[in-house]
């Protein structure tokens, strides 16, 4: 009896280390087409970036692998919470680095359109061919 609970023991041990292994491997995700902001040959890129509520506009300045960014976030719904990251992405659209650029707190306003700036460098990573945006909002709950 003893041999069998070691063995089930064991069973357990080893679906256990399978779903940990399995939970933390690396997850890749890409940027559609239509978001991808590919960098011009010139050193330098702008425009708007534009999905759901979410409007952003942009200028970039490139030295050598030294990307310095800034630029307008504009979202047009009343949130409890709004997040907005920055996205470098390769070729493909695989995205190689994320980076929050704003972070709202919690209900910090009532306005129904935001505006905020935002201005940093950043490192890229060999192979980085362009940027997106991504943003999580929890929407208003409430108007308290």
């Amino acid at each position: 009896m003893q041999k069998n609970v070691c063995q089930f023991d064991r069973t357990i041990l080893v679906s256990l280390v399978f779903f940990v292994l399995s939970g933390c491997a690396v997850m890749t995700s890409t940027v559609s087409p239509e978001n991808r902001l590919p960098f011009d040959q010139d050193n330098t890129s702008q425009g708007v970036f534009s999905h759901g509520d979410l409007t952003v506009d942009y200028n970039a300045a490139f030295d050598g692998p030294q990307m310095t960014i800034n630029g307008r976030i504009a979202y047009r719904r009343s949130f409890d919470s709004l997040d907005v990251s920055l996205l470098v992405i390769d070729a493909a659209g695989t995205v190689m680095q994320r980076k929050l650029i704003y972070a709202s707190g919690f209900r910090s306003s009532t306005d129904q359109v935001h505006s905020f700036s935002f201005q940093f460098g950043q490192v890229l990573p060999p192979g980085a061919a362009g940027i997106s945006f991504s943003y999580a909002a929890q929407e208003r709950r409430s108007h308290q």
